[in-house]
């Protein structure tokens, strides 16, 4: 599924720095989700997919998940990703990482598999975390982690140089009832509506 995955990931741009999202719609509007480390305090930010641009407001941030939403303004960047909704993932489950190695190369798409699950908040970040062994570098972050089946199953946060790659499972985030219940479940530092 990998020409799938393309229209739902993406490259942004803030005076913080270049980084990956995910793409998904509610209710006719798009959204995106991503780390928070790579949009820092940064309010508004440019969303690039291929030869469309438009501008981006921060929504939501969570520095102590690294996860962070942004609502798109100008209605040409496009995608809606599918989530997975099932049972947790289990190790060995084969994944593919999709982001933009070093913030320059979109779409670059690793293969993997799950090797780590801490199945609850992890002592030192305040969220669950899937471990994979996909390539991730700087500029993948707040990419998507996808199964074999073309869903998102975590966004990615953090990388090790050992390979290892930290990822903030989509069941964790509540992408089944809707953005607003990602509102209420992450406790975020800040609210930017």
């Amino acid at each position: 599924p990998r020409s799938t995955l393309f229209p739902y990931t993406t490259l942004f741009r803030s005076a913080a720095g270049r980084g990956s999202a995910v793409l998904f719609e509610i209710d006719g509007e798009q959204w995106g989700i991503t780390a928070a480390h790579v949009i820092d305090h940064v309010r508004k930010i440019r969303v690039r997919q291929g030869r469309k641009a438009e501008f981006a407001v921060v929504m939501l941030r969570d520095f102590r998940a690294d996860i962070a939403i942004f609502k798109c303004l100008g209605g040409r960047v496009k995608g809606s990703a599918r989530f997975y909704h099932g049972p947790p993932v289990k190790i060995e489950s084969p994944c593919l990482m999709v982001g933009n190695h070093f913030g320059y190369f979109s779409n670059i798409v690793t293969r993997g598999r799950v090797v780590w699950t801490s199945g609850k908040r992890a002592e030192w970040f305040d969220a669950p975390l899937l471990g994979t062994d996909c390539l991730a570098s700087p500029g993948n972050s707040g990419g998507g982690l996808f199964d074999a089946s073309g869903r998102c199953v975590g966004i990615t946060v953090t990388s090790t140089p050992s390979g290892l790659s930290f990822v903030v499972p989509i069941s964790w985030l509540g992408f089944d009832t809707g953005v607003f219940s990602i509102f209420r479940r992450v406790s975020s530092y800040s609210y930017d509506f």
